[in-house]
């Protein structure tokens, strides 16, 4: 039945704005696939087929069209968590350019994978065989090491490669950048999951490079309430694959997130901390303060300085100016008339000898 509804469906070609609805069976429009897709989505008594369908279209039409500003058209993490913990119960598989869906209680089943755009188109079962033959260009993958061990009931997995659905959670801080894995499994015995996960950015990847530090970057999984990294590890950058690797230890939805604010890139060459950047912020805020403070200290020292000297200048301009005269002697006056006396006798002897001659 499957073979046949991925055959029928490569052979309709919508015009511009619609998509092939697996729903409705017909070429709807991609805002219509969305309405029609979450009125299942949020109905109950849907079988698991149902189900599949409705993600499908949902998500195909949310990789074609932006809601993002309309919340109300926007699955909710915890509503999507519920549908693959409980709406899907029987063996099925969905395989598709935007999502891989399956549920198996296959033994050899360990997990799944699901291609970039680029290259392949849709996602592969990975098995104990095939563990080792990814092809590249890996949107994102899941890999449980432990089957065995955990004595598997059903193995369930949702890999979403472009869930615009779960930007509504972005904050300043926390952004996600990575497609999204739903790990749900149904176990005769509760035990702990070992988990590896693969993810690529494919949301703000002029920011987030191979060179990116990893204490910029976070394995999270949806708490109910938010992304929470509680049991999960980044592991580190895997430069064959080109994909950021992850270790978590239950099974639930997970995505890897950027922290925008932990590191400020200075330049090409230079990244520095957050926290250092506050400490470096702090000390020029703290530094201009000091200056300030003895900017007005130095300034209130010099209009004291200067108001002392005008004090002064006027003290000065105000005090009558005594000129003392010394009287002279005496014989300070004798002296004077003799030699006025002498002068004149030696005018009046040359002026005879001058007529004599």
């Amino acid at each position: 039945m499957l073979s046949q509804i991925t055959q029928v469906v490569s052979q309709i070609n919508c015009s511009t704005g619609y998509m092939y609805s697996s729903v409705n069976r017909s070429c709807v429009s991609f805002i219509e696939a969305i309405y029609n897709s979450l009125f299942i989505l949020n109905s109950t008594n849907v079988d698991t087929n149902g189900l599949a369908d409705a993600l499908e279209d949902y998500y195909e039409a949310l990789t074609n069209i932006d809601i993002t500003e309309n919340s109300s058209l926007l699955l909710d993490a915890n509503q999507l968590d519920h549908i693959i913990d409980m709406g899907i119960n029987i063996n099925i598989m969905r395989n598709t350019s935007d999502l891989f869906l399956l549920s198996s209680n296959d033994t050899l089943i360990i997990g799944a994978v699901l291609y970039s755009y680029l290259f392949h188109q849709g996602g592969d079962i990975i098995t104990n065989s095939n563990v080792n033959n990814f092809r590249p260009n890996i949107s994102s993958a899941v890999i449980v090491n432990n089957t065995v061990q955990l004595k598997i009931q059903l193995l369930k997995f949702l890999l979403i490669k472009k869930p615009d659905n779960y930007k509504q959670y972005d904050k300043n801080d926390t952004i996600l950048i990575s497609s999204v894995i739903i790990v749900s499994i149904n176990l005769i015995i509760e035990q702990q999951a070992d988990i590896m996960l693969y993810f690529s950015p494919i949301y703000n990847t002029s920011e987030i490079t191979p060179t990116t530090s990893l204490s910029s970057l976070q394995c999270s999984f949806w708490d109910g309430n938010g992304w929470n990294q509680t049991g999960c590890k980044l592991i580190g950058y895997n430069s064959i694959m080109h994909v950021y690797e992850c270790y978590c230890t239950h099974a639930t939805t997970f995505a890897l997130l950027w922290l925008p604010l932990s590191e400020i890139c200075m330049g090409p060459f230079l990244r520095i901390s957050y926290t250092a950047s506050l400490i470096i912020t702090w000390m020029f805020i703290i530094g201009s303060g000091l200056e300030g403070v003895w900017s007005i200290l130095l300034y209130l020292l010099v209009r004291r300085s200067n108001k002392e000297q005008t004090k002064r200048l006027k003290k000065s301009m105000t005090t009558p100016i005594t000129i003392t005269r010394t009287s002279p002697t005496i014989k300070q006056i004798l002296d004077k008339q003799q030699s006025f006396i002498n002068l004149r006798l030696k005018q009046d002897y040359a002026l005879t000898n001058e007529i004599l001659l």
